[in-house]
């Protein structure tokens, strides 16, 4: 039977290509959720990798000019020297091919995505929003777990095998406080989230 996960990646991917744009922003901060479930047990790929790569196969179709132009992107050089490095990496040492693909797409090819799909105003205006209803339930959650000092959703999920095995709920005490992680990998994820979503 095909897994809960797998489905949701395969719907994400259709919307995708249905609404390139809307769905790539709205990603952004999804992926964050997404990323905790693997499509298949027993594996690494995430339901995030699949939409990421999905979304970055389907660029060149979606932007033909403007991927044309990529020398514009403002980390260009960047994410060049890391493609770079991890070719030299795969032809020097053990090679790993697929994970190295799924991991320079989802984190430095992805941001291009996003890149190419603020054209307007009105797209910035929608990833503001986006962002800040997702700030808004992340605090809210995160306000819950600090006043009954547990992780409802995290204690449920650990108990299943459709999480990543790198998904922890914390319970470690820290200055007579439990470390806060709301619905993140760990509380160092939660906190660099935080900090990102203040700046914006």
């Amino acid at each position: 039977a095909m897994s809960a996960a797998l489905l949701v990646a395969l719907v994400y991917c259709a919307l995708i290509a249905f609404d390139y744009k809307r769905m790539v922003l709205l990603l952004v901060p999804a992926s964050l959720i997404m990323a905790m479930f693997p499509v298949l047990p027993g594996q690494s790929f995430s339901i995030s990798d699949v939409c990421t790569c999905f979304a970055v196969l389907l660029l060149p179709l979606q932007f033909p000019d403007k991927v044309k132009k990529i020398a514009d992107y403002p980390f260009f050089a960047g994410f060049i020297a890391v493609g770079i490095s991890l070719l030299i990496t795969n032809l020097m040492a053990e090679s790993h091919w697929p994970s190295s693909f799924v991991m320079f797409a989802s984190i430095y090819l992805f941001p291009v995505c996003v890149w190419n799909a603020i054209e307007t105003e009105k797209d910035l205006d929608f990833v503001f929003k986006t962002l800040t209803v997702f700030a808004v339930i992340h605090l809210l959650y995160l306000g819950t777990e600090l006043a009954i000092q547990s992780n409802p959703i995290l204690e449920s999920l650990s108990d299943t095998d459709s999480v990543s095995t790198n998904v922890w709920n914390y319970t470690e005490v820290r200055f007579g406080m439990k470390r806060l992680q709301s619905f993140f990998f760990t509380p160092m994820s939660m906190g660099v989230v935080s900090v990102s979503l203040a700046f914006l």
